[in-house]
C-alpha cells in the first residue's frame, strides 16, 4: 500500500535525475547554449503531463474501503450524533425515539440481589452520559446498552476502531469507564495547483475542514430493578423521564 501510493513520486524523481544527467552530458557539447532554455522548458512539459497521467492512473485509494468523500452523508451522520446527544441530555427512552443512524452493542444482562446500588461514571476525559430507567419490577437484573453513532475522521469512518466502554460490577458499585485510549492517524494526498488549476478541485487546505468529520456520541443506558435505591456520587446520571 505504501509502496503503491509512493510510485509516482519515485518515478518522477527518477526522471528529474535522467534529466540532470543528460543535463551533463548536453552540457559538455558545443549545442548547450542554444539548447539550454529549450531543454528545461521541455522537462518541465514531460514531469507536468506525467504527474497528471500518473495521479489518475495509480490507485491511491486501494484498501481505503472506509473512505467517506460524500458531504452529505457525512453531515447526516452528524446530524445523528446531535439527536442522539440531545434526546440522552432530555432523559428520553433512547428505544422508543426512532432515531436514525443509532447503533447499539450486545446489552449485558448482570444478576444483581442488593437494595441499592453506587453507579460510577468515570470522568477522565470528560463526563460520560450515563442514563438510568427503573423498570416496573424487582428482576434482580441490571441492564447495561451502549448507543453509538458513526464517527468519521477527516473523511475516513472510524467507528469500528472505537471500542466499547468497560463495565463492570463489584458488590453494590456498577463502574463504567472509558476503554483504553486510541490513537489514530489520518493522512491525505491533495493535489498540487499544477493540477487542480486546470480540473478546479481543492487542495490541501480545502481537506482541512469540519465537513470531512462527524463526531460520533456514546451513551450509556443502564436499566435498574424497580426498588433499588442508586446512589450517584458524580451527581452526573441522567434519569428516564
Amino acid at each position: 500500500m505504501m509502496f503503491i501510493s509512493l510510485l509516482p513520486i519515485v518515478i518522477i524523481l527518477f526522471l528529474i535525475f535522467v534529466a540532470f544527467q543528460l543535463n551533463k552530458v548536453i552540457s559538455n557539447t558545443g549545442i548547450y547554449e542554444r539548447l539550454n532554455l529549450k531543454w528545461l522548458l521541455g522537462l518541465y512539459a514531460v514531469v507536468l503531463i506525467l504527474s497528471v497521467c500518473l495521479f489518475y492512473l495509480f490507485p491511491f485509494d486501494i484498501g481505503s474501503k472506509n473512505v467517506v468523500d460524500n458531504k452529505k452523508e457525512i453531515l447526516n451522520a452528524q446530524n445523528e450524533s446531535d439527536a442522539l446527544l440531545t434526546a440522552a441530555l432530555e432523559g428520553k427512552k433512547i428505544s422508543g425515539e426512532n432515531l436514525k443512524g443509532v447503533l447499539t452493542r450486545e446489552e449485558l444482562n448482570i444478576p444483581f440481589e442488593h437494595n441499592e446500588l453506587e453507579i460510577f461514571a468515570e470522568e477522565q476525559h470528560g463526563s460520560n452520559i450515563v442514563l438510568v430507567e427503573r423498570k416496573s419490577t424487582n428482576d434482580q437484573k441490571i441492564n447495561v446498552t451502549q448507543y453509538y453513532t458513526r464517527a468519521i475522521l477527516g473523511n475516513i469512518e472510524v467507528t469500528e476502531e472505537i471500542k466499547p466502554y468497560i463495565v463492570e460490577l463489584n458488590e453494590k458499585t456498577l463502574s463504567i469507564m472509558y476503554p483504553e485510549p486510541l490513537d489514530i492517524q489520518v493522512g491525505k494526498f491533495a493535489k498540487e495547483f499544477t493540477i487542480t488549476q486546470f480540473t478546479g478541485e481543492g487542495g490541501l487546505f480545502d481537506t482541512m475542514n469540519d465537513d470531512t468529520d462527524a463526531r460520533g456520541e456514546s451513551v450509556i443506558y443502564v436499566k435498574v430493578p424497580k426498588d433499588v435505591e442508586i446512589i450517584d456520587p458524580s451527581e452526573s446520571l441522567i434519569y428516564v423521564n
